[in-house]
């Protein structure tokens, strides 16, 4: 795939629009057979592979409502005695937070799959959405329940924090 993200539409934007990369790529069609083997290979001048995660998926429902993602900023802020104030910029964290549509069939297995997820890094995708990106996180639960409300459905709420 290509990493080039700019929309050009015109001559003006062609001249003046500042580059754009994209920063993230899935690819959920690969087909997993016992001897799969990927390879992947990175062309240009400046290409890099920050983090390459390979997986098999889980469905954990519908995305419903408004999920919420945000950042924990490790920057340093300080200000002295003067009233002058520095900044440090340092590294930050992805999170998320979503709730989730699951029919009941699926519960059982739901819960255990995330159970045994314990402490382990996954690739969590709220949308694959091009616009939603920043709705793809790579980290670890902090929280996970799962509301069984309803007859043919349970409502799955998680947090994630992110590790990039």
């Amino acid at each position: 795939i290509s990493l080039d993200d700019a929309v050009i539409t015109d001559w003006y934007q062609y001249v003046w629009e500042p580059f754009a990369q994209r920063t993230l790529a899935i690819f959920n069609d690969i087909p997993n057979y016992a001897d799969s083997r990927v390879t992947v290979t990175l062309t240009g001048s400046t290409a890099r592979c920050g983090t390459l995660v390979v997986g098999v998926p889980f469905d954990l429902g519908f995305v419903e409502g408004t999920p919420k993602i945000g950042i924990i900023d490790y920057s340093r802020k300080e200000t002295d005695e003067f009233g002058t104030t520095t900044f440090v910029q340092r590294a930050y964290k992805k999170t998320l937070e979503c709730q989730m549509v699951m029919p009941r069939g699926q519960f059982a297995a739901a819960y255990k799959v995330v159970s045994g997820l314990r402490a382990t890094p996954c690739v969590w995708v709220s949308s694959e959405h091009p616009d939603l990106s920043p709705l793809i996180v790579y980290g670890f639960y902090t929280d996970f329940s799962i509301t069984v409300a309803y007859t043919a459905h349970v409502l799955c709420s998680l947090e994630i924090e992110g590790l990039i």
